[in-house]
């Protein structure tokens, strides 16, 4: 339909014995952070197509991960462009000065950098996601949100024709290869862990697959305005578990399973 495949890289990378200092349950003070913009692209939907089918386009990437964004601008967003679609590349805050000018450079080359307030690492990616939803529900309210990893192929034809064909559908819903797993471990040695203190049952609720999900904009305020409630806890470093799963329950939304977003040994060995 509208992800031709998704293909998420999951690197082991370090591994602890004793989870480090920032890996924790967000507070109340780095939810705040959520609210501000360090680069910001506040005209972005005002310069592209605006239809019933509107869609802006934000990819999660990390700050130092510049080849990357440079294939996708070579790929699939070529015909994203072709179409005048909206797109943004979310980040993180930096602390290296070198980094911080090589990401301006970029933007002033390119265009389409948008960075918040929260340090750039994996396990800030919750608030990443909640500051993404922010700024989608500030800059562009009218818009479906489709949030997608760096290493996702997007079919931008095929994502507008199913925005056409819900576009009198009414339900409270995001759309996205669900996940019914629980904690993937309790091994505290791996970079899934998860405490029995943090959750105890072993099931997570429904919830969407961090490579991508589609969300309309009838609940983009009320997605925002959840996640940032003291009612939904735990405050999880896992995004898609978070934003999809507690406080998607929270707020009785569906998480609507696509098989066409979902991928498998032929997309992992064509993405090779």
């Amino acid at each position: 339909m509208f992800l031709v495949f998704t293909v998420s890289i999951l690197l082991a990378g370090r591994v602890f014995s004793i989870l480090p200092t920032y890996v924790h349950l967000h507070t109340p003070e780095e939810i705040n952070e959520t609210n501000y913009v360090i680069l910001d692209k506040p005209n972005i939907c005002n310069k592209t197509r605006s239809t019933e089918d509107d869609l802006i386009i934000a990819i999660k990437t990390a700050a130092h991960d510049h080849i990357q964004r440079n294939y996708i601008r070579q790929a699939w967003l070529t015909e994203v462009r072709k179409l005048n679609i909206a797109y943004v590349f979310i980040l993180g805050s930096v602390t290296n000065d070198t980094l911080l000018r090589k990401l301006l450079r970029e933007d002033s080359r390119y265009n389409g950098l948008v960075i918040g307030k929260p340090v750039d690492n994996y396990y800030n990616l919750t608030l990443k996601t909640i500051f993404t939803v922010a700024w989608v529900k500030a800059h562009c309210p009218s818009r479906w949100l489709i949030y997608v990893d760096d290493d996702v192929f997007l079919n931008g034809n095929n994502t507008i024709e199913f925005i056409q064909s819900m576009k009198n559908v009414t339900d409270r819903a995001i759309y996205c290869c669900r996940g019914w797993n629980g904690p993937i471990t309790r091994d505290p040695e791996s970079k899934w862990f998860m405490p029995d203190p943090v959750f105890k049952p072993n099931f997570y609720p429904n919830y969407c697959t961090g490579p991508g999900y589609l969300i309309p904009p009838n609940i983009l305020s009320s997605l925002h305005e959840a996640a940032i409630s003291n009612l939904t806890q735990p405050k999880l470093w896992i995004e898609d578990v978070f934003m999809t799963g507690f406080v998607a329950q929270y707020l009785s939304i569906k998480a609507i399973h696509l098989k066409v977003m979902c991928h498998g040994p032929k997309e992992i060995s064509l993405y090779k």
